[in-house]
């Protein structure tokens, strides 16, 4: 007696396939979208550094950079000493909490540190608590600024000073946060290509699920992208120097939602490897 044999459809196999692999391309799509791309709720946080307090405060305003940069080359240098820090929490997810934040020098044998922290500025609500360095001008100075915060929510600030130093000889010599924090590149700048970063921040949350921590972000070279100097110079009567902020910063999905996306890729690889198990069994 003939036995027929059930066969998969060549169809049916065909759309099962290609729904497991939508879900699983679906849910690594949705893990490396840039924020402009995603629709749901975010971790974020945005770094500006400027030798300006307004230009800290608004970075796309062209006439606090223009005055800024009205000034001489030593009050610049010294502007350049003492840089203005300013972080806001961008983030969209309303519960999210900045609660830790760190700005790291990345190479041990630097000859620069950080000295006290001073004007500070913050939205109603926060409070803060400076880790490192020392409270004092003068005081026991770091490689990293670290300040854990309350009530950092999402669309308020904290700005600051730092005080940047060197660790031997003239410790209260001027130094340009530009060329200390990043590499000063551009067509006026005096970094060569491709040279590695020289610091980097990163932020802890207090989110819905657990503290998250934002991976440590690189900062970006600073493009001189006009004239400028890093130290005493005379200038042409009729020339200025310039001032432009650095912006930085860094995102992720809100925990957990990123926790649902990483589920559903895996259920995605899962479920395509079972149906072409069933289709190899038939």
């Amino acid at each position: 007696m003939h036995v027929p044999t059930v066969k998969f459809p060549a169809s049916k196999a065909i759309s099962s396939w290609k729904a497991w692999l939508m879900a699983w391309l679906a849910g690594c799509g949705l893990l490396c979208s840039p924020a402009s791309a995603w629709a749901g709720p975010l971790l974020s946080y945005e770094l500006r550094i400027a030798e300006d307090e307004k230009v800290v405060a608004n970075p796309n305003d062209m006439m606090a950079q223009m005055m800024a940069a009205w000034k001489t080359q030593h009050e610049l240098l010294a502007a350049r000493d003492m840089p203005y820090f300013q972080i806001l929490n961008t983030s969209t997810e309303p519960n999210a909490l900045i609660t830790n934040f760190k700005l790291s020098l990345l190479n041990p044998l630097n000859n620069e540190n950080f000295d006290a922290l001073s004007s500070f500025v913050v939205s109603p609500g926060i409070t803060y608590a400076v880790v490192t360095p020392a409270d004092g001008q003068g005081g026991l100075r770091s490689d990293m600024i670290e300040i854990n915060f309350t009530g950092f929510t999402p669309g308020k600030f904290v700005r600051f000073r730092s005080d940047v130093d060197c660790d031997t000889g003239n410790i209260n010599m001027f130094c340009d946060y530009r060329t200390v924090l990043t590499n000063l590149s551009g067509p006026y700048g005096n970094s060569p290509p491709g040279l590695p970063p020289k610091s980097q921040s990163s932020v802890v949350f207090s989110s819905t699920v657990l503290p998250f921590q934002i991976p440590p972000q690189p900062l970006p070279d600073f493009n001189a992208f006009k004239p400028t100097t890093t130290g005493i110079g005379f200038r042409s009567a009729y020339s200025m120097d310039s001032v432009s902020p650095l912006i930085t910063g860094g995102f992720i999905p809100e925990p957990g939602t990123w926790m649902m996306l990483g589920l559903l890729s895996f259920a995605g690889a899962f479920g395509w490897g079972r149906s072409r198990r069933k289709m190899n069994m038939k």
